[in-house]
């Protein structure tokens, strides 16, 4: 049998991947999705689609809120505080209108939190990528001040400052940051349904 395969647990028979039932034996084929495709059937793109058109909304709001913060926190906190709430917010969108259970709220939470990592990321690349080339082509004019006012973007510069200890703990505090803001927007797309059950109760 061609193409992708689903094995009977029962009986080993190799199924249609889109079969419910084993065609030989007759069993149940539900329980032997692996656990990809059991997330994949719960993400709501729409859900997700409002959940971001939120999140960008905090991006822009937050930025304004929490710039009294700037002065006195680190940059990666301050950013952090934004990301979170940024996923929070739009997850409990995303748990409100796009799931039938806690289950779904909390995929579809971890699901925005996700995009909104991956596009922060993407972001960052291109302003740094941006700003290595202009520095890049301004050092290339000879210019000593110009050259001595951005060597402060040099990454060989930066790196030869900073100790190991420094790198490490900033390591620990990028992986923290990116467990905390997928348990945002899981706690976020769960509160979401939860919300919207309450809704559903006290309008009944």
């Amino acid at each position: 049998m061609g193409g992708i395969q689903l094995d009977c647990t029962k009986c080993g028979f190799d199924n249609r991947a889109d079969a419910q039932f084993c065609k030989k034996c007759g069993s149940s084929l539900k329980g032997n999705e692996n656990i990809i495709s059991r997330m994949n059937s719960k993400i709501n793109i729409l859900a997700v689609f409002l959940g971001m058109i939120v999140s960008i909304l905090v991006l822009f709001v937050g930025g304004v809120l929490f710039s009294g913060l700037s002065q006195t926190l680190s940059v990666f906190v301050y950013l952090e505080l934004v990301l979170l709430a940024m996923a929070f917010l739009g997850s409990i969108i995303t748990g409100l209108f796009g799931s039938k259970t806690v289950y779904e709220g909390s995929i579809n939470g971890g699901f925005l939190s996700l995009v909104i990592l991956v596009l922060i990321g993407l972001m960052a690349g291109i302003l740094f990528l941006a700003i290595m080339g202009m520095a890049g082509a301004l050092s290339s004019l000879g210019s000593g001040t110009t050259s001595g006012a951005l060597s402060s973007l040099n990454p060989t510069t930066s790196s030869a400052t900073t100790n190991s200890g420094d790198v490490i703990l900033n390591l620990i505090e990028f992986i923290l940051g990116i467990i905390l803001i997928f348990i945002a927007g899981i706690i976020g797309g769960a509160f979401g349904f939860f919300l919207k059950d309450s809704i559903k109760k006290i309008s009944m």
